[in-house]
């Protein structure tokens, strides 16, 4: 069983994650020159703001 701590530091670790891929799809896009990838990326970028978002409201739940 999982207790608050380890929710807490599970959505912790999660919103970092996504963090990170926010900064690494934010500094990889306009170096690429294809609109068809650079467009899927801004389709993943978004769900990755989104998640980051997700995790952030669940760890303040559990705060």
């Amino acid at each position: 069983m999982f207790t608050k701590a380890d929710y807490r530091e599970y959505f912790q670790t999660i919103s970092n994650k996504e963090k990170t891929m926010i900064v690494f799809l934010s500094q990889l896009m306009p170096l690429l020159e294809d609109e068809r990838l650079i467009e899927e990326l801004r389709h993943v970028l978004r769900d990755e703001v989104r998640h980051a978002q997700l995790a952030d409201i669940l760890f303040e739940q559990l705060v």
